[in-house]
């Protein structure tokens, strides 16, 4: 967005009841990924109307972005590299934001503004203990060489054909979970 000076990233948490039964409770989690995304739709729009009223240009991202490059499936606006930024937390080995609170139970969306904000400080130490339980966990193996490309502040590439094939084709396009049920709290 021209002019815009700030970035602004939030979690809504997910509830642990759906995750913690996975895979048992694969359409729960879906319907709870599904209507925290809707909550989070509607705060990165609110909060964009108000900082709009206030003056500042503002735009929404939802935590759905859409994705701008296929060949390297990755979206318009990444919210995990925007929320290390803002100090919210840290890669994990499972290639998602590991906050120090909630782990990685949650969801993110974020709104781009003209209006100039103080930033926090970014987290000192990975929030992420690399404890592998994600990997040991991942059905479909996606995480399996972590340890060639990691960095909690970057992120790595995981093996998206793989986490691809096994959302798409072995779980007929059922989002998984498992990564994020792993993740200890």
């Amino acid at each position: 967005m021209p002019g815009a000076k700030s970035v602004i990233t939030f979690t809504y948490r997910l509830n642990d009841g759906p995750l913690n039964n996975l895979p048992g409770s694969r359409n729960q989690y879906i319907m709870e990924f599904d209507a925290v995304n809707q909550i989070l739709l509607g705060m990165s729009h609110q909060l964009a109307r108000s900082l709009e009223k206030d003056g500042y240009e503002s735009m929404g991202i939802g935590p759905e972005a859409s994705i701008g490059d296929y060949a390297r499936l990755k979206g318009d606006f990444s919210h995990k590299h925007s929320a290390v930024l803002c100090g919210l937390g840290t890669f994990g080995v499972n290639n998602l934001l590991v906050t120090p609170k909630h782990r990685s139970r949650v969801r993110l969306a974020s709104v781009i503004t003209t209006a100039p904000l103080v930033y926090d400080e970014l987290l000192p130490v990975s929030a992420c203990d690399q404890c592998q339980q994600c990997v040991h966990q991942c059905p479909s193996g996606a995480l399996d060489q972590w340890e060639e490309h990691y960095s909690h502040r970057t992120g790595w590439t995981i093996n998206k054909e793989k986490c691809a094939h096994y959302i798409f084709v072995t779980n007929a396009g059922k989002r998984c979970g498992i990564c994020v049920k792993a993740c200890p709290q």
